[in-house]
């Protein structure tokens, strides 16, 4: 298995896009089956799926039918995908290891978690950042579920040039109320990006996509979406009290995957040109080792540092929907 840190040193990418706490088997699971990528098209854009589940109707959703555990951890036939070690099992510690390696790419990196910015400041890296969390998080579904939309993300990573100080929509509105920023040129020429980072906190907790839950395992702040997270039950917990199973909590978090990907095909059909890697900063257990939930940093868990690496033009991420894509892109006011 070869390790993340170096291929991100010696491949030649325009675009890097972090998925937060993606594990390697739970995506081959959803750009492998079509069952799963449509789960992400049945998402309504400002609500979700009315909670069924008799007894924990607060926290709990509609089931989709699979699960990462179904899916073996392997390398695919797809030359362009493979399993690779992260060098870290928490986002903490990833920005620490990666963070001088991108800062000397000189990149921008568009944030929709709040550690990245955190530990940017805490470590002293030379790091330019955009926060995206903290102007553009929502709540989101029946459930009112705080996070943010990848949707958001991905306006907001094509509708600015990759110079921090040079932000074209200054007045990009929360998703909360609206998920369609201004309209803006999308298809920037090559030759005006930086190398940048697009950094989407799916399919890491909360889940808000066509299996919402509302829970989450995340840290304090001062910030009101990290109060708003803070104070959600945990998954862990609540399987503990016997209101949720682990199966219900997997099938979420691949949905909360699977509506992340939309935005990353999305992103790909604005850049056609531009050079991708997708990959994420960690994994997260979900229930093995006795019942683990999340990404603690000092967890050893092979589950926390096997995760996917897919490189590929825009155009390929895209795929054969692009045309359609861009649509998607114009009819919510992207493009």
């Amino acid at each position: 298995m070869r390790e993340q840190l170096t291929l991100l040193r010696d491949t030649d990418w325009d675009v890097l896009v972090i998925l937060d706490a993606c594990r390697a088997d739970a995506f081959e699971a959803t750009i492998r089956h079509p069952q799963i990528t449509q789960i992400a098209q049945r998402t309504e854009r400002q609500g979700g799926d009315k909670d069924t589940a008799a007894g924990s109707s607060a926290v709990r959703a509609k089931r989709a039918p699979v699960s990462p555990s179904s899916v073996k951890s392997a390398q695919s036939a797809d030359s362009r995908f493979q399993v690779v070690r992260s060098p870290a099992p928490c986002t903490e510690t990833w920005i620490a290891r990666v963070g001088p390696l991108l800062a000397g790419l000189d990149v921008t990196y568009f944030s929709a978690n709040p550690v990245v910015e955190r530990t940017v400041r805490a470590r002293s890296l030379a790091l330019r950042t955009v926060p995206i969390w903290d102007k553009h998080w929502g709540r989101f579904g029946e459930l009112q579920i705080p996070s943010v939309h990848p949707l958001s993300v991905t306006a907001v990573a094509v509708a600015q040039k990759s110079e921090i100080g040079s932000q074209r929509s200054a007045d990009l509105r929360s998703p909360s109320s609206d998920l369609r920023p201004p309209s803006s040129d999308l298809r920037l020429p090559s030759s005006d990006l930086r190398p940048s980072v697009v950094h989407y906190v799916q399919p890491h907790s909360p889940y808000i996509g066509a299996v919402p839950l509302k829970l989450a395992r995340c840290g304090r702040g001062g910030h009101p979406l990290f109060a708003a997270m803070h104070a959600l039950k945990r998954p862990d917990h609540e399987v503990k009290a016997g209101r949720l199973t682990w199966p219900e909590v997997r099938e979420a978090y691949l949905a909360n995957l699977a509506l992340a990907w939309e935005g990353v095909r999305m992103l790909a059909a604005a850049l056609p040109e531009r050079r991708f890697v997708v990959t994420s900063d960690h994994g997260e257990m979900l229930g093995e080792d006795g019942g683990k939930f999340g990404h603690e940093c000092n967890w050893r868990n092979d589950e926390l540092f096997e995760v996917p690496w897919l490189e590929a033009a825009g155009a390929q991420l895209a795929g054969a929907e692009q045309d359609t894509t861009m649509q998607k892109l114009e009819a919510l006011g992207y493009a």
